[in-house]
């Protein structure tokens, strides 16, 4: 980010939290803060797809400047549970991005798996205009996750993205929005999304992806490696890509 100019949100996702219990993620908060703090860039640390009360809490007294609460399929428990836990990040000073309408697939795990979503309930899981006011409306949150025709993971098939309800839901909404599951599109597509109103683009799946494809390369191509090579090479495909990433979604040189 600091190469390229850029601001950035790092994500720590609370289902990769769960998957590898054994560690504790939030220990690295504090240290990771204090090197956001000094960057010459501005960063955030957001906590991505919180389901659990208790977590998110743990999380925003950790040291988090962002967290995202994950929504159940009740419109009204959503708003509830949203309002609750905005109430007490924004006395933190802590920022919070909601969720209306359903993004297909399970956020923030690992992998190069496809998603199992189809587009037909893609499509149901569209957020609606008014779900969308009356939930940022009634909850406070300062920037909504929307479904638009994205899915977690690597799409089977060329996704439809819903163009025109993202324009929609930008004229008639007033926090910024969001989009997950960004890889996979074509770089048109995020440069539409981008120009109709999507203001944060998540992307994890893809940059995990290059780390394995570096790491395979080097195996098949070297008769011995050491982990230590092999992490710092991972790194810089990660790098790279992340810089590609910058450019197209044009955030470089704005930070």
């Amino acid at each position: 980010a600091e190469e390229k100019r850029s601001p950035v949100i790092l994500m720590i996702s609370e289902p990769l939290q769960r998957k590898y219990s054994y560690f504790n993620f939030k220990r690295l908060i504090g240290p990771i803060r204090d090197m956001a703090e000094e960057s010459s860039v501005p960063v955030v640390l957001h906590l991505d797809h919180g389901k659990n009360y208790e977590s998110i809490i743990e999380y925003i007294d950790s040291g988090l400047t962002s967290i995202m609460i994950s929504g159940s399929g009740d419109l009204e428990k959503n708003i509830n549970r949203a309002k609750e836990i905005t109430e007490i990040a924004h006395k933190y000073g802590v920022t919070v991005e909601g969720e209306a309408g359903a993004i297909e697939g399970e956020g923030g795990l690992e992998g190069k798996a496809e998603s199992k979503s189809k587009q037909e309930d893609i499509e149901k899981s569209y957020t609606g205009l008014e779900e969308g006011k009356k939930f940022v409306n009634n909850t406070g949150v300062d920037s909504l996750a929307v479904s638009i025709g994205t899915s977690h993971g690597f799409f089977k098939s060329k996704p439809k993205i819903n163009f025109t309800l993202i324009s929609e839901l930008a004229r008639e909404i007033e926090v910024p929005l969001v989009i997950h599951g960004a890889t996979g599109l074509s770089v048109n597509d995020y440069k539409e999304i981008i120009k109709r109103g999507i203001v944060k683009l998540n992307y994890y799946t893809g940059l995990i992806t290059e780390a394995t494809e570096e790491v395979k390369r080097l195996l098949n191509t070297r008769d011995y490696i050491s982990f230590t090579e092999l992490n710092y090479k991972s790194m810089q495909a990660v790098n790279k890509k992340a810089k590609w990433l910058m450019d197209v979604f044009g955030s470089a040189s704005k930070g």
